[in-house]
């Protein structure tokens, strides 16, 4: 029969579900006792008769349906993470072996029975290594609630965990101090038992943080804003390598660091390591490892006569300094560690005179090795007949307890030489030539003192006076004659002053044929320079004038008119020899007319012994030429009728003395002088009434 009715096929299955039903419902069990408050407060597990929510239904295990609630719990599982991750025991893996219930409301599913039957026999003891947390330090003190604050609920609230759902990244539970700028963790930098004590780990693989590095703070070399700077640790940033001179100075000089670091291979920056162990307290700790050969690369080879010496010997413990204790020092720096028996006197100069070895050999300082060519470094090297002369004989030692003098020896002539110049040159020279020292040797050699300088001897720079003229073509005993004997100094050679007495200019040599009458104090003492002689004659010739010879600058006596055309030797006659003074012309034989001119008025017109011609004849061309006025210059007043009367009308020519010459005065001045007729009274007495 076939079941066609879709009413008939309802009614056959729905009489299978029920008889299902039947049978399931006659196979169930009491409940062994209420759930616990947690599971019974889920409206699905509460009250509920369906078993297999918790139990696993058709084909389902009692873990799969735990673990379809508690997903966590199996994302751990399948993980292998947390402890349930780490529950490896079949019979761990059954969620009831560790969590039973149906035991009463208050019963705590997570129980002491709980974390022993997980392999966790104290759970106040739990090692949290087995959920991946290593926890040590101040961690091991705090109770659980501390960080699972859930840890002793007896009923978890919805949404919270009893110890899972924790991170373990330290800002969780700390605040960032740092506030996010560090790239390293907390757990790089602090440990747990005091966040206050810095640690460094894996910082060995740079640098060990023992001795002197040990108690440096992290800020000491990993400031802020720097290339180091500790919020760049950790990022993508390569890590700029340091070497010991980034960070500390080096009290050593150049030399002993560059000597080193060459010695070991290694930069300059790095060469500290070769002595110094980055565990040194300081520096100057005693045991810094200096080995001969490293000794020598600070460019002081240790040896002899240094190779008996200990470091005490030359590093004195008791200087607390290191500038002291450790002067730099080279092999050539004697002076240094040993006396100097010169007193200082080579702490100056140039470098390669202040070492003892300049002079001294390094195993013995006696001999001395100071050649001839060492001595040229001076400033006085030894040339000519110095080379010949013994140390001693410069360097004396007067005094037994003084050192001998080397630096300071007088260079001067006059300190082994007498003068013979009696001091002369400097006093004469010029002031420019004194400045620079009036030295025997600008005119003298080393080898001999007639020896002088291939141009000849500088008259006009030592003496003030040049050979010029006449003076250059005399020889010089013209002036400084030959003595008999050598004096004190061993000079033959005259001086001027022993010859002609104090020096004064061309007086000095030679006698004023002038007999002082170009020295009135009217006359100028100089002329463009020249004073003396030099005013108006040249020094070729006395006959030779400078700038030319003004006559009425000079003498007083102005050529003018006819004088000014005259030849010198009109007035200066030509001697025929030469007179006491060497001069070949006579003196003028006076300043008046009549000394040059004979009077053709035989006297008339002396007054005082003496006739001025110039009176009436001013002009210097034509003694024609007159300035007389009758009425001013004569005691005759001409009167109308005279005034026109011709000169030669009263003024005849006589005889006088033989001469014949026109009579100007006496004259007689009355009428009857000249007219002969007798003497009118009314005339006379009309002139006297005028």
């Amino acid at each position: 029969m076939r079941l066609r009715s879709p009413s008939l096929w309802i009614a056959v299955i729905s009489m299978i579900a029920v008889a299902g039903f039947v049978l399931s419902d006659l196979g169930r069990k009491p409940s062994p006792g209420p759930l616990a408050e947690v599971h019974a407060r889920e409206d699905d597990l509460a009250g509920s008769r369906d078993c297999s929510a918790c139990h696993g239904g058709w084909g389902q295990s009692m873990t799969e349906a735990c673990l379809a609630c508690h997903e966590p719990i199996g994302s751990q599982i399948e993980r292998r993470a947390g402890l349930h991750g780490k529950l490896v025991d079949a019979k761990q893996l059954e969620c009831a072996f560790c969590h039973s219930d149906h035991h009463g409301g208050d019963f705590q599913i997570v129980n002491t029975q709980s974390f022993t039957a997980a392999g966790v026999a104290d759970a106040e003891k739990f090692d949290h290594q087995l959920v991946g947390y290593a926890m040590g330090g101040k961690h091991l003190e705090l109770a659980c609630e501390k960080c699972h604050e859930h840890a002793n609920d007896l009923v978890l609230n919805q949404g919270t965990h009893r110890f899972g759902g924790l991170e373990t990244s330290c800002v969780k539970c700390h605040k960032d101090p740092h506030e996010g700028r560090m790239a390293l963790t907390c757990a790089d930098c602090h440990g747990e038992d005091d966040f206050k004590k810095i640690i460094s780990r894996d910082h060995d693989r740079f640098l060990p943080l023992v001795g002197g590095h040990g108690s440096a703070s992290c800020r000491d070399c990993h400031e802020k804003e720097q290339p180091h700077a500790l919020e760049l640790l950790g990022r993508d940033v390569r890590p700029l390598r340091r070497e010991c001179a980034d960070c500390h100075d080096s009290p050593h000089g150049r030399r002993i660091v560059e000597g080193v670091a060459e010695f070991a291979a290694r930069t300059t920056g790095a060469s500290c390591v070769e002595c110094h162990r980055p565990g040194h307290e300081d520096f100057a700790a005693a045991d810094a490892e200096i080995t001969r050969d490293r000794h020598a690369a600070s460019g002081f080879p240790l040896d002899f006569p240094h190779d008996l010496a200990t470091c005490e010997d030359c590093h004195d413990s008791r200087l607390t300094t290191f500038e002291l204790r450790y002067p730099g020092r080279g092999p050539n720096d004697c002076g240094r560690c040993h006396e100097d028996v010169h007193r200082g006197q080579f702490d100056f100069g140039r470098l390669e005179l202040r070492r003892c070895t300049s002079c001294h050999d390094p195993e013995g300082f006696e001999p001395h090795a100071f050649t001839l060519e060492r001595h040229s470094l001076t400033r006085f090297p030894l040339t000519g007949r110095h080379v010949e002369t013994g140390c001693d004989d410069c360097h004396e030692r007067p005094d037994p307890k003084k050192p001998r003098a080397f630096h300071g020896t007088p260079r001067g002539c006059d300190r082994c030489h007498a003068d013979a110049h009696a001091g002369f040159f400097a006093k004469a020279a010029p002031k420019e030539v004194r400045a620079r020292g009036a030295a025997c040797d600008r005119c003298h050699s080393t080898g001999s003192f007639s020896e002088l300088p291939a141009a000849g001897f500088d008259h006009a720079t030592w003496t003030a006076f040049a050979l010029a003229g006449a003076h250059a073509q005399s020889e010089c005993e013209s002036c400084h004659e030959r003595t008999r004997k050598p004096d004190a100094s061993e000079r033959t050679f005259g001086r001027v002053v022993d010859r002609y007495g104090k020096l004064a200019g061309c007086a000095t040599c030679h006698e004023d044929a002038h007999h002082g009458a170009f020295d009135r104090p009217e006359l100028p003492r100089e002329v463009e320079g020249r004073t003396g002689c030099a005013r108006c004659h040249g020094e070729s010739s006395f006959r030779t004038f400078a700038t030319g010879f003004d006559h009425g600058r000079w003498t007083g006596y102005f050529l003018e008119g006819g004088h000014g055309n005259l030849a010198c030797a009109e007035c200066h006659a030509p001697l025929a020899a030469q007179d006491a003074f060497g001069r070949t012309t006579a003196p003028a034989r006076g300043r008046e007319c009549a000394a040059c001119h004979d009077d053709p008025h035989g006297g008339q017109f002396l007054r005082n012994a003496q006739t001025d011609c110039q009176r009436c004849h001013r002009s210097t061309t034509r003694f024609a030429e007159l300035f007389f006025n009758h009425n001013v210059h004569s005691r005759y007043r001409l009167d109308e009728t005279h005034a026109k009367v011709a000169c030669s009308a009263c003024h005849k020519p006589e005889t006088l003395g033989g001469v014949t010459m026109v009579r100007y005065r006496p004259l007689g001045m009355k009428c009857s002088d000249c007219h002969g007729a007798p003497e009118d009274p009314l005339r006379r007495r009309k002139e006297n009434d005028e």
